[in-house]
């Protein structure tokens, strides 16, 4: 057996105060070398040799002091097997990952509105150039595929504590290519709820707990 992979980034970005005139800008693009024999067993989604993983382009903007529009485009590869042939081949898409707007303007209350990633856990928060790992954690493949992100609606509420505390209700429309959360009706949908927790030891060390909640009705009809 051998499994062998190296990663490379490069991100370039434009920091002003940007506006929805002249927004920052900032894009990063993610390539991957892999040599593995696991390749060779399902050539539609695991490629040897060099390749583009994702290329990102995000766009955000202050619309007033208390408002902000985020939006992140993603391209990345998609391979297909000809089921016939056997042949695979190689098409790049173009996807919003993330398009949504953002207010605090109700105090100790964070609003959003678009579509975004469900802040399930840690890892599913993360955009593919910061995730410490090249593969996703095998709790999250198994349940959220490439990641829960969806349009919906969010509201993340500072508590009163001696600590950072943070409960964040989520509600999403439960349509999207996950298939743990995808429902053949257009009626179900998904709730979600994160509560994050946060505590200083000491000045370069802080802990983080947390709990998160998710439950939808998935393509089969079950829960």
């Amino acid at each position: 057996m051998k499994f062998i992979i190296l990663g490379l980034c490069f991100s370039l970005s434009a920091v002003a105060q940007g506006t929805l005139k002249s927004p920052n800008i900032s894009g990063n693009a993610l390539f991957l070398y892999r040599n593995a024999n696991s390749a060779k067993e399902d050539n539609s989604t695991k490629r040897n040799g060099i390749d583009l993983q994702e290329a990102e382009l995000a766009f955000y903007a202050d619309v007033d002091p208390y408002s902000r529009l985020n939006i992140l485009l993603a391209v990345a590869p998609k391979y297909t097997e000809d089921l016939t042939t056997g042949k695979v081949t190689q098409k790049f898409e173009v996807v919003p990952e993330e398009l949504f707007a953002e207010t605090n303007q109700v105090p100790l209350t964070t609003l959003r509105v678009g579509i975004f990633k469900a802040a399930f856990g840690k890892h599913n928060l993360l955009q593919a150039h910061a995730t410490p790992f090249v593969d996703a954690p095998l709790g999250n493949t198994a349940f959220f595929d490439d990641g829960l992100s969806d349009p919906g609606i969010s509201a993340a509420l500072l508590l009163p504590t001696g600590w950072f505390s943070e409960f964040t209700a989520q509600y999403f429309r439960g349509e999207g290519e996950n298939k743990s959360f995808n429902s053949r009706s257009p009626n179900d949908a998904v709730g979600l709820g994160h509560w994050k927790n946060l505590a200083d030891i000491s000045d370069a060390l802080t802990v983080e707990l947390g709990a998160s909640y998710a439950q939808g009705v998935n393509s089969l009809g079950g829960n």
